[in-house]
């Protein structure tokens, strides 16, 4: 078996529908072609899009974003392309502004969904988390916070259903072999990156990351998940947490009693409010 793929990771886009953006994507997508210009003959060559694809889900907006798909489709650079919601996608329906439902207009997942690469021994979970980010606490309504809570304790459930019975008879080899990436737009835990930027003139920090951090990571170990993505504050950043991994024996020691994660954050692939634009490039194999 050829382990070998690459993941092209952009987000936050903002596209708004009024073409500002488009020769920015352009020039985004000459910038990934040239990064992937060494890794041209890998077989599996994902396009990932970790939220945010629209500043707002108007219907000129959602047909901006379905071209710009389409545009990275026919580069021919990605065998797959895949997204995940984030907050600016799924803000309220306007009638005024004429909003649409941005997963279904755009086949996004509501919950998680798992897509498994033969070739490569990948298993892509995408995984939702628009309910479960602490940014929704404008209001600070102490029953928002609990249902918040609540919310980031289900993606545990969510995320572990995405690795049902359903389809999992057909991985080529054990799952524990495999190499497991995580998908979403919120990052889990707060980042040392991005320190002093502010949301409406406060620290924005406290706003940014899931309500139960902690139960999220606890089920993506348990899952083992090698490697999360995720876009939303527009910076970038990789992380490593040593975690205990729940099915060790007590009282162990060594390797076998840590698992690890690492967290790799994507900045605006556009720029948006004047943050450096970026994008990652995840290679594994020879």
């Amino acid at each position: 078996m050829d382990r070998s793929f690459v993941i092209a990771h952009i987000s936050d886009l903002h596209l708004d529908g009024s073409g500002r953006l488009l020769a920015t994507i352009e020039a985004l997508s000459v910038a990934i072609r040239k990064a992937l210009a060494d890794v041209a003959d890998v077989p599996d060559r994902i396009l990932l899009i970790t939220g945010d694809l629209v500043d707002a889900p108007t219907p000129r907006a959602l047909d901006e974003a379905l071209a710009v798909i389409a545009t990275f489709r026919q580069t021919g650079l990605f065998t797959d392309i895949q997204a995940v919601a984030g907050n600016h996608d799924v803000k309220r329906p306007s009638q005024r502004a004429g909003r649409h439902d941005i997963y279904d207009y755009l086949h996004l997942p509501r919950t998680s969904k798992s897509i498994y690469y033969r070739q490569a021994g990948l298993d892509l979970l995408l995984l939702d988390s628009n309910r479960a980010s602490i940014t929704k606490l404008a209001s600070g309504i102490e029953n928002t916070y609990h249902a918040l809570v609540a919310d980031s304790a289900r993606l545990s459930v969510e995320l572990a259903g995405s690795m049902g019975s359903a389809g999992r008879a057909d991985y080529a080899e054990p799952a524990e072999n495999l190499v497991r990436v995580l998908a979403l737009h919120h990052h889990p835990l707060p980042q040392a990156t991005g320190e002093g930027k502010r949301f409406l003139g406060a620290p924005d920090e406290p706003l940014m990351y899931l309500a139960a951090p902690a139960t999220f990571l606890e089920a993506a170990t348990s899952l083992n998940v090698n490697l999360v993505l995720h876009g939303h504050r527009h910076v970038e950043g990789l992380t490593r947490y040593s975690i205990p991994d729940p099915r060790a024996a007590r009282g162990g020691g060594g390797e076998a009693f840590w698992r690890t994660i690492y967290v790799l954050s994507c900045p605006s692939s556009t720029g948006q409010a004047g943050d450096d634009a970026g994008f990652n490039i995840v290679h594994f194999g020879p």
